[in-house]
């Protein structure tokens, strides 16, 4: 980063004089802390970590001057407030992530997955935290049972190298390794699939592919971890699994392969969840804090 965004961002703030400036991840080094160190505004923050290093709390020291120019704190959820607390304490107004529901709304489905085969759908980077070994072998164990099932895995690359000696025992898999995708192409592989599976190990503060999974109306197999309990409730939008535990992954995936019916009632209380997150809700709660911060900013120039 050049260092002429110093100067660029101060005269942008000087010349704009905005009345309110929202920052995400505000601590966090370059862009964010910039602009609060220059800001005369009222600022809002919005945290949405769950997961730091050993620097975390001498970060927080030589950052609490700056930290203490905001004038609202929000986090996305309690896991994330309860992370963050810890090295920043003060009080934390809870405004989750929103979901554009417009976005999952339709059936804009792809014709390749079309053949009459239960589409499951794994969405996610190949990180270890995301747990995708554990679904991998519960669905290489449900697809002896139930050979006319999919696994559609988009959004990572292809898979890890200790994932390998497991795909070389049979070539009719039927796993399909998609790769990157376009942010417009997520949608559709939502509408693909019959179940989303996220079989995360830990360290997600909000559940955000859950909702986007709801608002498609799909049902959810996800591992049991603070931040998608905060979205999801078990046997309702779907079924929840200890952490890393393939028994329980199998276990949930058989269960829904052959029920559609219970599919569908839990796609369709995922819609109705879904809506709770609408970004028109979301954006309201977000505004009224804008307000508040207003208010209570003049109120104390005024003493």
């Amino acid at each position: 980063m050049s260092l002429s965004v110093f100067s660029d961002i101060r005269r942008l703030l000087d010349e704009q004089q905005f009345d309110v400036i929202h920052l995400h991840e505000p601590m966090v080094p370059l862009l964010p802390l910039v602009t609060l160190g220059f800001s005369k505004s009222v600022n809002i923050a919005t945290f949405h970590a769950f997961q730091g290093t050993r620097l975390n709390r001498f970060w927080s020291l030589f950052t609490r001057g700056l930290f203490n120019k905001l004038d609202c704190h929000i986090a996305v959820s309690t896991p994330a407030r309860e992370f963050v607390s810890k090295y920043y304490p003060a009080e934390y107004e809870i405004i989750p992530n929103g979901v554009d529901l417009d976005r999952f709304s339709g059936e804009n489905s792809l014709n390749k997955f079309k053949d009459g085969k239960v589409n499951i759908l794994f969405l996610g980077r190949m990180e270890k935290r995301k747990g995708f070994k554990y679904l991998l072998s519960a669905y290489l164990r449900t697809k002896k049972q139930f050979p006319d099932i999919r696994l559609i895995v988009a959004g990572g690359t292809q898979p890890l190298k200790e994932l390998r000696p497991m795909l070389k025992s049979d070539t009719n898999l039927d796993i399909e390794w998609v790769g990157q995708i376009s942010d417009s192409d997520v949608p559709k592989y939502y509408h693909s699939a019959d179940i989303f599976c996220a079989p995360n190990t830990g360290n997600e503060s909000f559940g955000i592919v859950l909702l986007e999974a709801m608002a498609s109306g799909k049902p959810i197999i996800a591992s049991k971890i603070d931040g998608f309990l905060e979205v999801m409730e078990n046997d309702k939008e779907g079924v929840f699994c200890d952490p890393e535990n393939e028994e329980e992954l199998e276990g949930a995936l058989k269960k829904l392969i052959k029920d559609a019916k219970l599919r569908a009632s839990m796609g369709k209380s995922g819609r109705l969840t879904a809506k709770k997150y609408s970004w028109d809700i979301i954006s309201d709660e977000i505004e009224d804090t804008y307000f508040k911060a207003i208010s209570k900013k003049h109120s104390k120039v005024g003493k």
